[in-house]
């Protein structure tokens, strides 16, 4: 049998088995994705603990969903789909919550146990590239972020990320063009502020 064609079997029969609502069925399928999806989501809030708690509702989403997947997209499609809008939903919460925090302490507020007034340059300065690198794509738009993760991390092809993103192959081409012409950008900036601060101690 042509291995293409066995392997999509497989997956039918497993959505199938998910869809009659067998537990079993269900966890095969978190075994087989749970890597590839903890992967997107940590590409995109950049937490270890806050990734699991993202994974978990992505799991939640599909057990409750699966039903009524209609196949047209192919399971790696629409779990893909599900990742990137609940790790996105996720970082944008979190960000509210952040501007929130930062406006108590401009109207006044304090903060315990030591002054955290550090820069944005100081933690630039303190991280390796791999950091910043990371650091940058989260300063980017929510759709040129989940590009980048897509493309450069998972190393999907354009038409995957197509399928994924609902868009034709032409705007992924040309989001990825934006997104990775201002990561550069944001780049330059963190090694410009870095080279300055070891100048400064030499």
């Amino acid at each position: 049998m042509n291995p293409r064609l066995e392997k999509d079997q497989k997956e039918q029969s497993l959505i199938q088995r998910c869809k009659g609502g067998e537990f079993r069925a269900f966890r095969e399928l978190v075994e087989q994705y749970q890597s590839r999806i903890y992967a997107v989501c940590f590409g995109i809030v950049r937490n270890r603990e806050d990734t699991f708690d993202v994974m978990q509702e992505v799991f939640i989403k599909i057990y409750n969903s699966i039903k009524h997947f209609s196949g047209q997209s192919g399971l790696y499609v629409w779990i893909y789909r599900i990742a990137v809008n609940t790790g996105l939903d996720f970082f944008r919460k979190r960000k509210r919550k952040q501007k929130i925090i930062e406006k108590s302490y401009q109207d006044g507020g304090t903060v315990k146990g030591g002054s955290h007034s550090q820069s944005p340059a100081d933690i630039a300065v303190s991280l390796e590239l791999k950091d910043l690198v990371h650091r940058a794509i989260a300063k980017l738009p929510d759709n040129h972020k989940s590009i980048i993760v897509l493309r450069e991390i998972e190393g999907l092809s354009y038409q995957e990320i197509a399928k994924i993103m609902e868009c034709s192959e032409g705007t992924v081409m040309s989001r990825l063009f934006y997104a990775r012409k201002t990561l550069m950008t944001l780049l330059k900036k963190y090694m410009a502020v870095n080279g300055d601060r070891q100048n400064e101690t030499t």
